[in-house]
């Protein structure tokens, strides 16, 4: 599915182009849009296919084992999670597609020299990495979680296991008497591996399409930051300027002539050099325009996903560690710690790429302090210190209306983790 040719693709990465195939993202808002509809229907009846199933679970044969019914519940709440993430991600489409478009914009209008275009493409890059490496840790999990069943089997056909007719399943699911020697095993099997598949796609492009927009936003901030530090450099060519002027007028027009020419090159200096602040002071204000739309748009999801992955943590090494210690099943243990990993590392990618665009807004206040504003005139001076006064207050990205993305929350999500699973061990024990 190709680009449409009016979209900012300047911007976008890859994973646009799969949500656009999952009908989650819609580039543009307007007539024809009943095939995204269509496929986003589907996408979400995939995800909410596998809870359905946990619950039928359940409702049908519930276990008996404490390890059991914790997986039964950390599916649920990976499920509820990404289910709300998506519907949110279409619900807020106006939001994001009004970010992306300004993000392009302020690319088009603002640093389009060479230096500006290089920090861009160096986020970019970081970012299109990071979607490799986002794919990779998904797909091992995922192919473990397919096909863990048919290594399951394969094992329990052993001569040492007696279990030589027990069909399973890639996720819980209420199987009746007779269901596994039917096709109807085959074709629950396929749509529970299709749904893991859609889950864990669209879960991964989501992360790295916000991931990609935080991104963007710190980038436009360091653009900013070289950008006002130029000022000095700019100040003094002006200076250099000036007093070439002067050596020129002195020697063809004598005193008169050279303070004419002195005055016209310093006024044109100081108009020059007080145009680019101002050119400064539109760029940040456009720059918290669109941060104040990213946070729209993850206020409630993102909020959601950081305190689930911090059950699902919990529930993972609570699972894991009961059935090591005792002895059962070391493939079901190693299929449940197989996605703490990416776990961590999502709630860790939001935290710190929350702090980068924290620290690029930190910088401001230093850079405009040190633009070598000593030289020049006062209107200068006046417009600078009210730029200092507006970014003395770092910009930074809130998710539920009061928890900040940094590094401090990423500690409070790994703390509040040890706290359920420690208060998880002590039920355990006392059961």
């Amino acid at each position: 599915m190709g680009q449409p040719a009016n979209e900012p693709v300047s911007v976008l990465g890859p994973e646009a182009s799969v949500l656009r195939l999952l009908g989650l993202w819609r580039p543009q808002e307007g007539a024809g849009q009943l095939a995204p509809l269509l496929l986003a229907a589907v996408s979400l009846a995939s995800v909410a296919f596998i809870p359905v199933g946990v619950v039928l679970r359940l409702c049908g044969d519930f276990p008996q084992q404490t390890e059991e019914t914790a997986h039964c519940s950390y599916i649920c709440i990976v499920c509820f999670g990404c289910i709300v993430k998506a519907v949110l991600f279409i619900v807020e489409g106006g939001t994001v597609r009004e970010l992306v478009h300004l993000l392009h914009a302020m690319r088009s209008e603002y640093g389009t020299d060479e230096g500006s275009e290089r920090i861009r493409s160096s986020y970019q890059s970081t970012v299109d990495r990071i979607y490799r490496y986002f794919q990779v840790m998904a797909l091992v999990p995922t192919l473990f979680w397919i096909c863990s069943p048919l290594v399951f089997a394969a094992l329990a056909n052993t001569p040492q296991d007696p279990q030589t007719n027990h069909h399973q399943l890639p996720l819980p699911f209420w199987l009746p008497g007779g269901v596994s020697s039917t096709p109807t095993y085959q074709l629950l099997y396929a749509i529970q591996a299709l749904s893991l598949t859609v889950t864990v796609v669209s879960a991964v492009c989501l992360d790295v399409f916000f991931i990609r927009l935080m991104m963007m936003v710190a980038a436009e901030l360091q653009v900013l930051n070289e950008k006002i530090s130029a000022i000095e450099s700019f100040q003094a060519s002006g200076s250099m300027y000036g007093r070439e002027a002067q050596e020129y007028a002195l020697v063809t027009s004598g005193d008169r002539a050279r303070d004419s020419t002195k005055k016209s090159a310093e006024n044109f200096s100081d108009d020059e050099i007080f145009s680019q602040l101002l050119n400064n002071i539109l760029h940040h204000q456009v720059i918290l325009r669109c941060i104040w739309l990213l946070q729209t748009a993850m206020n409630v999801s993102i909020f959601i996903l950081l305190f689930v992955n911090m059950a699902n943590l919990c529930f993972n090494i609570f699972v894991t560690a009961g059935l090591l210690q005792d002895g059962r099943n070391v493939t079901k243990a190693v299929k449940a710690f197989s996605t703490v990993p990416g776990l961590i590392l999502q709630t860790a990618m939001y935290c710190l790429f929350g702090q980068i665009t924290t620290d690029q807004s930190e910088k401001l206040l230093y850079s405009a302090f040190s633009c070598g504003w000593d030289d020049c005139n006062t209107r200068f001076k006046r417009n600078l210190l009210i730029f200092m006064l507006m970014v003395g207050r770092p910009v930074e990205i809130t998710v539920g209306k009061t928890y900040k993305l940094s590094k401090e929350m990423l500690l409070q999500v790994l703390n509040g983790t040890y706290v359920l699973l420690n208060m998880l061990f002590h039920v355990h024990s006392d059961d």
